[in-house]
């Protein structure tokens, strides 16, 4: 090969634009996607926690019933534990039983409030996978609610 040789078949292969939108389209669409699992994961997060303070609502408001019937602090959670929090959870989309790791109760001593707590462990989940990648953790989500009778 001559030098000429060399040097036009340099020339066709700088100038040779053939592939350069699939390069760029390659580029691109790993930010579009790295956006979109972005949004979808704080959706999911946004919802998940939403649904924790619904069913510390719902539970709250069932507590109502143990309440008026005078049953101490430890025997409403309780009741609310066994009875009533699969019932709140089985309505959820993204809440999972399993992950609920703590129910607590307060009833004021003169029972004019009550106030239910819920600690869900996230971690595992897809939630906590899909803000990992951006660097977030979410391994425990709280919420509690309170009613005045």
């Amino acid at each position: 090969m001559t030098h000429a040789t060399v040097q036009r078949f340099t020339n066709r292969f700088i100038n040779d634009e053939s592939g350069a939108v699939t390069v760029e389209f390659s580029i691109l669409i790993t930010a579009i996607f790295m956006v979109v699992v972005m949004f979808v994961s704080v959706s999911v997060r946004i919802a998940t926690t939403s649904e924790i303070q619904q069913a510390a609502h719902d539970l709250t408001r069932q507590s109502l019933r143990y309440i008026d019937s005078g049953l101490t602090q430890d025997a409403v959670c309780s009741q609310l534990r066994n009875n009533v929090l699969e019932k709140v959870t089985n309505q959820l989309t993204f809440v999972e039983i399993d992950r609920i790791t703590t129910v607590t109760c307060q009833v004021e001593p003169d029972g004019t409030t009550g106030t239910v707590s819920i600690s869900y462990d996230a971690d595992g989940s897809f939630l906590d996978r899909a803000a990992g990648l951006f660097g977030y953790d979410f391994d425990t989500i709280q919420r509690s609610a309170r009613i005045i009778l």
